[in-house]
């Protein structure tokens, strides 16, 4: 099996992710996915750089995830999971995906 692409500036390490703590079954982001109604969220990837920003998926949907704003938005784009990866590692990928914000419950 191909290794799974990541973006530069992207990481899909654990510890970056904060699986044990961040995403772990009563941690932050999943008190944002019961919130927003999303069900079980999994982080996909998260910004090594100055921002902040992750890559989610939750119930077959891909999300980005501001934990600093508060703003999730549910990616709308055509395409698989690779597929919205590749264009968010393009120049200007991330502002070209189709997205709506979502709103909580």
């Amino acid at each position: 099996m191909a290794p799974i692409f990541t973006p530069p500036g992207w990481s899909r390490n654990e510890h970056d992710l904060d699986t044990e703590g961040y995403w772990s079954e009563t941690g932050d982001g999943q008190m944002m996915a019961q919130e927003y109604g999303l069900g079980k969220a999994v982080p996909i990837m998260c910004r090594t750089g100055g921002d902040v920003l992750m890559l989610i998926e939750a119930n077959a949907t891909l999300y980005l995830w501001n934990p600093i704003d508060q703003c999730l938005w549910k990616i709308t784009q055509k395409g698989g999971r690779e597929d919205i990866v590749r264009m968010i590692g393009e120049p200007d990928g991330i502002f070209n995906l189709e997205t709506e914000l979502a709103t909580p419950e």
